[in-house]
Parts: structure tokens; C-alpha cells; sequence
């Protein structure tokens, strides 16, 4: 669909009805030539009428299939399909690239994205990272002023975490599926 508005915009100028350009708008000998027919600055008429009839059909295609318009063939849609996919061509994913090493990724207003080497170690980032959030919500609804912790302390505890991991992420990965099945079993089918 992105090829087809493409060569709907890109190829109208080039296409002759009459032996002239399909869709001419000369402004300065005043004439618009669309398809075979010339309007004149006085045929305001027509252009009211055409107005009219474009704005009806929009709220009828809106009704009857403005996802297709929305999702396929809206400008913007488009042009953003197309530098999208130029983006990838030459620098690749963009999500991959702006999410680099790191195993968690904040999105504005659209949640968190946590990967792993396994689904064991994705969903466990993202079950400590869920406490984490918990725990600093109750420790800010008390009221009282916080100790920044050391800057040692963080590097320290985040090398002792990336090491054990791959050990631990498996086993808790495990054993809440065993949970999970002692007592919601119905999850499986």
C-alpha cells in the first residue's frame, strides 16, 4: 500500500490525458486541468461542489473503512513506513540499538521492556525490577527523607546480581511455574 500512495503521488505529474498532464494546476494562465476537464477561477461553483463531495466521501470511507485509510494510506503513516524501513536498512533496529547492553528499558508511557538470554532471566529482571517499584512506592508514601546509597554499594550489588543471575534466574523461573500450577492449573490449557 506504501508503493501504491507513492506511485499515485510521485506519478500523476507524469501522466498525459489529452496530450497534456493529467492534473495540471497552472496558476499563472489561471486554468486547473484535471483529467480532460479545464476550470477557470470563476467555475467556484464546481470547486464548492467538489469540496462538498470530498468531505462526504471522507466521512464515509472514515465510517466504513477508516483503519485502511488510517493504517495504509495516511501520509504520515507512509512517510513514517518509509523512513522507518530506510532507518533499519542502514542503521537496524532502532529498538535493539536505543536498548544496547542494558537488560531493561523504561518506554515513556508505554511500560518496560526486560530481555534476557532465556525467558528465565527476562522474567526474572522484570520480577525484581516489579519489587524494586513496590518497595520505593511504600518507602516514599512514609513521608520521611531518603540516604542516597553509595555509589560503591549500587556497582557492588549490581556485579553480585549479574553473576548469579544465570544460576538463580532458572530456579525462581522454576519454582513460581510450580506455584503457578499447585494453584491456578487451569493457566496451562
Amino acid at each position: 500500500m506504501v508503493f501504491l500512495t507513492q506511485i499515485v503521488f510521485y506519478g500523476l505529474p507524469w501522466l498525459t490525458w489529452n496530450d497534456r498532464q493529467a492534473v495540471l494546476f497552472d496558476l499563472g494562465a489561471r486554468k486547473f486541468f484535471l483529467f480532460g476537464a479545464v476550470f477557470w477561477p470563476q467555475d467556484v461553483i464546481y470547486l464548492a461542489v467538489l469540496l462538498i463531495l470530498s468531505a462526504l466521501a471522507l466521512f464515509l470511507f472514515t465510517a466504513v473503512a477508516g483503519r485502511l485509510w488510517c493504517g495504509y494510506a495516511c501520509p504520515q503513516t507512509v512517510y513514517t513506513e518509509i523512513f522507518t524501513w530506510i532507518e533499519r536498512k542502514i542503521e537496524g533496529d532502532r529498538l535493539a540499538r536505543v536498548l544496547g547492553s542494558k537488560r531493561v528499558m523504561f518506554c515513556a508511557n508505554h511500560g518496560v521492556i526486560v530481555v534476557g538470554t532465556t525467558v528465565a532471566e527476562a522474567f526474572d529482571a522484570l520480577y525484581y525490577l516489579e519489587r524494586a517499584c513496590r518497595l520505593q512506592v511504600l518507602a516514599r508514601s512514609m513521608g520521611g527523607r531518603f540516604r542516597p546509597v553509595r555509589k560503591e554499594v549500587i556497582e557492588e550489588t549490581y556485579r553480585l546480581i549479574q553473576a548469579d543471575t544465570p544460576k538463580y534466574a532458572g530456579a525462581h523461573f522454576e519454582a513460581l511455574k510450580r506455584i503457578l500450577d499447585r494453584e491456578e492449573p487451569a493457566y496451562s490449557s
